[in-house]
C-alpha cells in the first residue's frame, strides 16, 4: 500500500486516491472565491466569443443554438459564482466543478459541428487550445482523467475539421501538431504545479499538526483541547446532545520520575497514550493537558458510558508491562454536560472535582457525579 503522503513525479498527485480526492476537495473549499471569479471570467469569455459568430454566421437556427448554449453556460457560471459560499460543505461541490468544465468543453466541441460556411479554423483552434489548457489546470480530477479528456477533445476537433469541414490536410496536420504540443506543455506545467502545491499542503498540514499535538505522546495539546471542548459544548447546548468529559492522571507519577528517572516517566506516558488510543472510539478526543494529566472528550456519550470507558482504560493500563516493581494506575473524574453548565469551563471544573475525589480515596479509581436529580453518585469508585 502506497504511503498517503507519497507524491507521483509523473502526475504531481498523491498515489493514494483518497488522499488525492481529499486534497482536491480541500483545495476547492480553500480557494472558493478565486475559483468563483475564474469561472465567472470563463462564462463571460465564452459569451464574448459570440461576437465573431455574428460576423461569420447569418441569422438562423445555427446561430440561435450557439447563442442559447453560450447563454446557458454563462448562467451556469453565475450560479456557481453566487452559490459558492454555500457549497463549501456540500458533497456536490467537487462533481459540480467537474460537470461545469466538461460541459464547457462539450459545448465548445459542439460549436465546431454547428458552424457551416462561416467556420474559421484559426479562431476555433485558438479556442480549443484555451479549453485544453483549462482542462489541465482547472479540472478537479486525477491527471489520467485530464489526459483522457484533453486528448479525446483534441482528437475530436481534428476529426471534425478534417472530415466535416474538409479543412486542407496541411492545415489539419498543423493543428494536430499544435494540440499535441499544447497537451505536452499543459501536462508538464500542471504536473509541476501539482507537485509543488501538494508539497506545500503537506508542509502546512505538518505545521498545523505540530501546533495542536503534544510532541512526546502524540496526543492533542491543551490548545486543541479547548477548541474541541468549546465546539462540543456549543453543539450540545444547541442540539441538546449529550457529551462527557473525563479527566485523569497517573497515580504517584512523581515517584516514578524520582526512582526510575524521567526517561522511564516519558515511556510510561507514551505507552499509556498508546493503550488509550487502542481502547477509545475513533470519535473520542484525547489530549494531554500537561505533565501526567490527560483529558478525554466523548461526543454523544452519557456519563454512564463514560464511566464504562474509563473502566476499560484503567484495565488496559494495568495490563501494560512496565517492569517498575508495581503496576501503574490512574485516577479518573467523569462528568457529563449539563444544561446548568454556564460555560465549558464549569464542566471541566466538575470533572476536575471528581478527579480530586478519586485521588482523595487513594487513587486507582473512578469518580463520577450523576447529573439527574436524585441519583446521587454513580457506583464508580471501585478499586482496580
Amino acid at each position: 500500500m502506497e504511503n498517503k503522503t507519497h507524491i507521483s513525479r509523473w502526475s504531481g498527485e498523491f498515489y493514494d486516491t483518497r488522499a488525492e480526492l481529499s486534497y482536491l476537495r480541500n483545495s476547492l473549499i480553500a480557494r472558493d472565491k478565486a475559483y468563483g471569479r475564474i469561472f465567472l471570467l470563463i462564462g463571460f469569455g465564452f459569451l464574448f466569443f459570440s461576437i465573431p459568430d455574428f460576423f461569420n454566421l447569418s441569422p438562423g437556427p445555427q446561430l440561435g443554438i450557439i447563442m442559447v448554449l453560450r447563454s446557458i453556460f454563462l448562467l451556469f457560471s453565475l450560479v456557481l459564482y453566487f452559490t459558492m459560499p454555500g457549497l463549501k460543505t456540500s458533497p456536490f461541490l467537487f462533481p459540480l466543478f467537474t460537470v461545469y468544465l466538461t460541459t464547457g468543453a462539450f459545448f465548445s466541441l459542439g460549436f465546431t459541428f454547428l458552424y457551416g460556411a462561416g467556420f474559421d479554423p484559426s479562431i476555433h483552434s485558438f479556442s480549443v487550445i484555451l479549453v485544453t489548457f483549462g482542462l489541465y489546470h482547472l479540472l478537479p480530477q486525477r491527471m489520467w482523467i485530464k489526459n483522457l479528456l484533453a486528448i479525446s477533445y483534441g482528437l475530436g476537433y481534428v476529426l471534425i475539421i478534417a472530415f466535416w469541414h474538409e479543412t486542407p490536410a496541411l492545415y489539419t496536420w498543423a493543428v494536430a501538431v499544435y494540440l499535441v504540443m499544447v497537451n505536452i506543455f499543459s501536462h508538464y506545467t500542471a504536473t509541476g504545479i501539482n507537485f509543488l502545491q501538494r508539497k506545500e499542503y503537506l508542509q502546512r498540514e505538518k505545521l498545523q499538526a505540530l501546533a495542536v499535538t503534544d510532541p512526546l505522546t502524540g496526543a492533542f495539546n491543551r490548545l486543541k483541547f479547548n477548541e474541541v471542548l468549546e465546539e462540543l459544548f456549543n453543539k450540545s447546548r444547541r442540539y441538546h446532545q449529550p457529551f462527557t468529559s473525563i479527566l485523569f492522571d497517573i497515580d504517584k507519577f512523581k515517584n516514578i520520575n524520582d526512582t526510575a528517572g524521567h526517561l522511564t516517566g516519558d515511556e510510561v506516558l507514551v505507552k499509556i497514550v498508546q493503550a488509550i488510543q487502542e481502547t477509545k472510539r475513533e470519535t473520542d478526543f484525547l489530549a494531554r493537558l500537561g505533565g501526567d494529566e490527560f483529558a478525554l472528550l466523548l461526543p454523544s456519550t452519557v456519563e454512564e458510558d463514560g464511566v464504562n470507558l474509563a473502566q476499560r482504560i484503567s484495565q488496559s493500563i494495568l495490563e501494560i508491562p512496565f517492569n517498575l516493581g508495581a503496576p501503574v494506575t490512574c485516577s479518573f473524574g467523569v462528568a457529563e454536560y449539563s444544561s446548568r453548565d454556564a460555560d465549558f469551563t464549569s464542566l471541566i471544573l466538575r470533572a476536575d472535582h471528581e478527579l480530586y475525589l478519586a485521588k482523595k480515596r487513594g487513587g486507582n479509581c473512578i469518580s463520577a457525579a450523576a447529573e439527574n436529580s436524585g441519583e446521587g453518585k454513580l457506583d464508580a469508585t471501585a478499586k482496580y
